[in-house]
């Protein structure tokens, strides 16, 4: 069984992206043991932004799950129907989710989450893009879940975050961010420190998209390579990201 943490989305009046550390792990006597890096998870359709976190990869019996082929099928589906508005996509996710995972509902009654508690979360989906007329942006949550019963797997509805601009979503390892956020030291230096360093290749990477966008790019690349300084057994150093330019109406992606 892989896992992987660290997705972020952040909408913007500018535009929206998603990012992703690198690390897939699995856990051993309670002890993240990382097992691989590029991996990739987030990806984009042409319109619509993708991304994952929780559960990579697993196969038991006649259960079997990879978040990297799940991805293809999905997108690959997504281009045949072509499939333009974010809610059309988190819907497709949920049902293909529960298609996924049907076969793997007796698994936690054999025990094999038995490390889970009623509620937990075994995967996320997010779902990000706009709407033909740009407007303002759409984010979508879709998650598999331990039943309140432990006897089964909940498969939870699209969640639509709609607050004011601008806003996140995260999952995942962000114990350091947190501490960064309030101020503690060394975190809040070494965020600091890791943005300044990140600043020119965002830039790069993006010339064309406005400042303000780049600016909160490279706040949250910082974010995540915070978190895996100091935490490299669940999360990578480099960072995926796709992002949506509201105002250039295009999608884009880099690795930093």
């Amino acid at each position: 069984m892989l896992e992987g943490t660290s997705l972020f989305c952040v909408a913007t009046d500018d535009g929206i992206f998603f990012a992703a550390d690198d690390l897939v792990y699995s856990e051993q006597d309670g002890m993240a043991v990382p097992l691989g890096h590029d991996f990739r998870k987030v990806g984009a359709t042409d319109k619509v932004l993708i991304g994952t976190a929780g559960l990579m990869e697993m196969v038991h019996g006649d259960f079997k799950y990879r978040a990297g082929v799940f991805s293809n099928e999905l997108l690959d589906e997504l281009e045949r129907v072509s499939a333009d508005f974010p809610s059309s996509v988190a819907e497709r996710i949920h049902q293909k989710l529960r298609e996924t995972f049907k076969p793997a509902e007796s698994l936690v009654t054999e025990g094999v989450w038995k490390g889970h508690r009623p509620g937990d979360r075994l995967l996320s989906y997010l779902v990000a893009g706009y709407t033909k007329n740009f407007k303002r942006p759409y984010v979508f949550e879709i998650g598999v879940e331990i039943n309140r019963n432990t006897d089964g797997l909940t498969f939870v509805l699209p969640i639509s975050h709609q607050k004011p601009l601008p806003h996140s979503v995260r999952f995942g390892e962000d114990h350091f961010i947190e501490r960064a956020t309030a101020g503690f030291e060394p975190e809040r230096s070494k965020w600091e420190s890791l943005v300044d360093g990140v600043i020119p290749a965002v830039a790069k990477a993006f010339p064309n998209i406005p400042q303000r966008l780049q600016e909160s790019v490279a706040s949250t690349i910082g974010s995540v390579k915070l978190e895996a300084h100091f935490n490299p057994q669940n999360v990578g150093s480099r960072v995926n990201v796709v992002l949506i330019d509201r105002i250039g109406r295009a999608v884009l992606s880099t690795a930093l």
